[in-house]
């Protein structure tokens, strides 16, 4: 039997706030953009509300 290999990536967990604020974000900015949003705040470990701020 050959084991199958699971990806390596980190597993991102999300809080209740973030997952608020994806609720918001994707109807006003489309996935792609959202998901951008959220990759750069675990990125540099800055807080969703502040990268949305500079980003507005």
């Amino acid at each position: 039997m050959q084991q199958q290999m699971q990806p390596q990536e980190p597993i991102i967990r999300f809080d209740d706030n973030e997952v608020d604020v994806a609720a918001q974000l994707v109807p006003q900015l489309g996935y792609e953009e959202a998901e951008r949003i959220f990759e750069m705040s675990v990125r540099t470990n800055r807080p969703l509300e502040r990268i949305i701020a500079e980003a507005a």
